[in-house]
């Protein structure tokens, strides 16, 4: 990769053939966006999948002691939460047939989704609750709106999250079975 003033040099630019790779473990390691389909809006689970992997990645760096829980809770919260929020629109838009609008509410999100087991109605509302609109959690607000102290075990909340992500990947998958048909 060529070297480039960090002051001064565009943070994003038209490549030519520098971020060709033979695949996505080799080098250069690159940001890019336009012809790839896992950046396509219309690619909603692979992007919900992203975050939840990201959020994964870093919970993997709460547990080796890379990070340090309380500095990694909000960022690895809102990944999820995020992963969650594109997952109901996905799900919504497999329901419909129609583009979802850019709302952030999960609240809102879940009930415009038909079918929904209680137990994941409940967690989703548990998610909505800590960030309403999608602002508390990257901007701070969290402890100020709780009635009392509110904690999670990091190992049950992932847990947790993992066990709804692979309900409602199901969940999809016979949704867009349903629209298919």
């Amino acid at each position: 990769m060529t070297a480039r003033d960090p002051r001064h040099h565009p943070l994003f630019w038209v490549p030519d053939t520098e971020f060709q790779r033979f695949n996505e473990w080799s080098l250069p390691k690159c940001f890019s966006f336009g012809d790839m389909d896992i950046l396509e809006e219309h690619n909603l689970g692979d992007i919900s999948d992203n975050y939840f992997r990201c959020g994964e990645a870093l919970i993997e760096q709460v547990y080796s002691n890379d990070i340090e829980d309380f500095v990694a809770q909000f960022p690895i919260i809102y990944l999820f939460r995020h992963a969650f929020e594109v997952k109901l629109k996905q799900i919504i838009e497999a329901q419909t047939g129609e583009k979802i609008d850019r709302g952030h509410s999960l609240h809102g999100l879940m009930n415009k989704v038909t079918g929904l087991d209680g137990w994941v109605l409940k967690r989703l509302q548990e998610l909505n609750d800590i960030d309403p609109g999608s602002t508390r959690l990257r901007y701070g607000g969290v402890g100020t709106k709780a009635q009392d102290y509110l904690g999670t075990d990091a190992r049950f909340f992932h847990e947790a999250m993992c066990v709804l992500r692979d309900y409602l990947s199901v969940f999809t998958g016979v949704q867009q079975g349903r629209v298919a048909s």
